[in-house]
């Protein structure tokens, strides 16, 4: 039995040479475009898939240090030229807050210091403007609909950058003056980690 061919014969004729049905030729045709189609999406979605997985990878925070959290910690999307030292993660009890370091390869070395924004220095609250200009206010920089307040650090060169956003207070510290465009790629790299527990949720 040929009933899986795709290739139909004329052959109605004695003598007269087998012929190619028309339709034959239509239906094979269209199958070979579907499965080139299929390859070609198949190809595409596991590139996309791999540049997002190899170029966007978000930092994993320790389970024990998010368990310990009253906030949703901002985490960095590592990328390109961008990453997070797991190691670095630590849980600052004083603060009760979370601190880590970023590599940077335009930037260099980057520590991070996260809480939860105390009640009396809101974001636009007199006592956090105060906070900024006792920090030596340079400039601000605007991402992601929240303003980030450059300011010059302790040291020579140095400078410290801070975000009060969604009951969260982000301080980064460089080694070394950063453009605005060098702060404006990092913050954007920011995203807030979302809980799978309220914050400060110990379990059982």
């Amino acid at each position: 039995m040929l009933g899986d061919t795709l290739i139909a014969i004329k052959n109605d004729q004695p003598g007269r040479k087998p012929e190619v049905a028309p339709y034959a030729v239509r239906r094979t045709s269209y199958r070979a475009v579907l499965l080139v189609v299929a390859a070609f999406i198949f190809i595409i979605t596991g590139v996309v898939v791999g540049f997002v997985v190899i170029h966007h990878t978000p930092s994993v925070v320790p389970v024990s240090i998010l368990e310990r959290l009253n906030f949703e910690p901002y985490v960095v999307r590592q990328q390109d030229g961008l990453t997070v030292d797991q190691s670095t993660y630590k849980y600052s009890a004083s603060e009760a807050g979370m601190v880590y370091t970023i590599s940077s390869s335009t930037a260099g070395r980057l520590t991070v210091s996260e809480q939860a924004t105390p009640q009396e220095l809101s974001d636009g609250s007199s006592a956090f403007s105060t906070l900024i200009d006792s920090m030596n206010r340079q400039y601000e920089i605007q991402t992601k609909g929240s303003t980030v307040y450059i300011t010059q650090g302790s040291q020579t060169n140095n400078q410290v950058a801070v975000m009060n956003a969604n009951g969260v207070l982000v301080f980064v510290q460089s080694t070394h003056a950063l453009s605005g465009d060098q702060w404006q790629a990092l913050f954007s790299s920011l995203y807030q980690y979302k809980l799978p527990n309220p914050p400060g949720y110990l379990g059982n």
